[in-house]
Parts: structure tokens; sequence; C-alpha cells
């Protein structure tokens, strides 16, 4: 892979497709059968090849399903935890993994960690998620809490913020399929988010406004990377010294999810700092 130099952020989804948990409303829901040590192979690749990077750097793993049921995650996060060059490891989880072993395998280098917590109220209840949380709090790992913005779900995301602490950040990401919500939903999910009417804005995908591509991208578990997770225009090769020059870098028509959006340069200032040391994107969960 060519150097870049102003790379800051790499998201990571490997070639893990499995998850415990069968939400309608998930891409991922659907049933899958992961090769677990293909998976964990090319986790390592990666974790080596970040080692090599030069400046500091923020990793986010978003993987296909709930990859921290996997130990041999925790062992990849303690790995990158332990390198000067990184400042930040993100996660996505449902948060149904062991707490308390990934606490003791990162050890002295869980500031680095912090997690992207969904919570399902179909899949677990609110009493054993808020004990998770708990115990994410004991183990010295920030987190962030979040939910699909399902209507029907109002009164429990509800209880949910009233009983995490004030200093956790709570997100509310749209239910995909719904045609609309009410101005009564609106008001409540924006008191739950104060940034969830970003998810309701449809922005023209425009390279040239978007920092994807230069200062993150998005790798996939053989390697090749991307602007982002829906630019679909393969940039290169994470391993290879290649330089590939597409005519565009983005195909599609909006930035239709987070962490495409979040890399629009009109709202970079609401999601990062001039340092990523001091990366203030509460998605990623800097608490």
């Amino acid at each position: 892979m060519e150097k870049q130099v102003n790379l800051k952020t790499i998201y990571y989804r490997g070639l893990l497709r499995s998850c415990n948990y069968k939400c309608s409303y998930c891409p991922f829901h659907f049933p899958h059968h992961s090769d677990f040590s293909a998976d964990e192979n090319a986790l390592k690749r990666f974790c080596e090849r970040i080692h090599e990077q030069d400046g500091k750097l923020t990793v986010m793993f978003v993987p296909q399903g709930e990859a921290l049921i996997q130990e041999y995650y925790h062992h990849a996060i303690a790995a990158l935890c332990g390198f000067d060059n990184i400042s930040i490891i993100g996660c996505q989880t449902n948060l149904s993994f062991d707490v308390k072993k990934l606490s003791s395998i990162v050890t002295y280098n869980s500031f680095k960690l912090s997690l992207w917590c969904t919570f399902h109220p179909s899949r677990v209840s609110l009493s054993d998620f808020l004990k998770q949380c708990e115990r994410l709090i004991e183990g010295g790992i920030k987190f962030c809490v979040g939910a699909v913005g399902d209507p029907a779900a109002i009164p429990v995301l509800k209880e949910l913020r009233r009983k995490l602490p004030s200093a956790i950040y709570m997100w509310i990401n749209i239910l995909k399929g719904l045609s609309n919500y009410t101005n009564d939903d609106l008001e409540v999910f924006s008191d739950l988010d104060p940034l969830f009417r970003l998810e309701l804005e449809n922005y023209p995908a425009d390279p040239a406004l978007c920092i994807a591509g230069r200062e993150s991208i998005f790798v996939e578990g053989n390697g090749d990377y991307f602007a982002c997770n829906i630019s679909k225009v393969k940039l290169g090769n994470f391993y290879r010294e290649e330089k590939i020059v597409p005519p565009k870098i983005c195909l599609s028509k909006k930035c239709s999810c987070f962490l495409a959006y979040s890399n629009r340069i009109e709202l970079r200032d609401m999601f990062w700092g001039d340092d990523v040391i001091s990366v203030r994107n509460p998605k990623l969960v800097i608490y």
C-alpha cells in the first residue's frame, strides 16, 4: 500500500459474516456461516500491517455481525492498544460478549479502547444490557450506547437514557424502510440524540467535500480498500504497493449512513478534533 501521508482513521471489516442476534432491521441478520480461522488470519495480517504505518491512527472495527464474542478479536484489540502509533481502537458491538474477559486481556491499555454499543430491545432486556454497561465502566473501557430509532421502542429507549450515566452519549440511527417519522417521534429521538436529524439528511455524495480516501479509508478482509464503506471504488490494497487512480473514487449518489456522512468536510468539526488524539466523535465514543 502506498503511504497515505494524511491518513488518520482506518475502518476495518474483516471476513466475519456471523452474528448471535437476528434483528429484522439489520442488514447482517441473515444466517451466515463464517470461516472463523480465515477471519482470524486476516485480522492478524491487518494488525501486522497497522504496526508498520506512520503517524497516529484511529482504527475502527465495523464487522458484518458480532466480532467481540470471538476471543481472537480481544487479543487483536490488546495488540493494537499496545502499539505506539495507535491512539484509539473502536468497535461496533451488541455488547453480548464477556466484558470482564476483554478487560483482563486489554489491561493497562484499556484507555485506548472505545466501544460503539447497540441496544437491541427485542434480543436483550434493558436490565441485562445496563449490567454490561456497568461492567465496561468498572473495566475502564470508554463507550457510547445507541439503538435503531423504532417508534415502537421509544418507551424503553427513554428508560435506557434515564438510567445511563449522563456522560455516556446515546445515539439513534434511523429505521431503514420507515416512510416517515411523526413530529412527536422526531422530537423524542432528537432529545435522545441531538445529532439524530443528521440521519434524516440526504447528502449528495461528493468526493470534493469529503475527507474519505485521503484522511480515512475503509479496508476489507482481503486488504482491498475504499474511500468509505459505500463508495464502491477500489483505491488499492492495504498489503500491496499499488496505486489505482480511478476516474471517480465514489459511485454512491448519497452519503446514506453515519460511516459515510461523518467524513463530510462540513460536518468534520462536529465529529473530529484537529488532532486524532482528541477525537470528539460521540458515535465513536470518546468519553
